[in-house]
C-alpha cells in the first residue's frame, strides 16, 4: 500500500473573473473533500467538484478573500488555499 500524500490545495490565487482554478494532485490513493473556510460577507461560492483533487470555485461575485480547505477522508490532514477577488 503506498503511503498516504498530504493534501495539496494548490497555490493561492488573485483574479479578477468570478472562477478559479485549485488544488493539485494528491496521489491516486488519496481522497479528499473540499470546504469553504471563509468568505466575504454576503458572497455564496460554489465548490463544482467538492470530492476531486483539482476543482473549479465558481460564483466569486464579491471583492475579498476566499479561503478553502482540501482534506484527506483517510487521515483528516488538510491543506488551505486562498482566492483573492479583486
Amino acid at each position: 500500500m503506498n503511503k498516504l500524500q498530504h493534501p495539496n490545495a494548490g497555490n493561492d490565487v488573485t483574479t479578477s473573473d468570478t472562477f478559479a482554478t485549485i488544488g493539485g494532485y494528491d496521489g491516486k490513493e488519496n481522497k479528499c473533500l473540499w470546504s469553504l473556510v471563509e468568505k466575504p460577507a454576503g458572497s455564496y461560492p460554489v465548490i463544482e467538484k467538492p470530492d476531486e483533487s483539482i476543482t473549479h470555485v465558481s460564483n466569486l461575485t464579491i471583492q475579498g478573500s476566499y479561503l478553502f480547505r482540501k482534506t484527506s477522508i483517510y487521515n483528516g490532514s488538510s491543506d488551505e488555499v486562498m482566492i483573492i477577488k479583486k
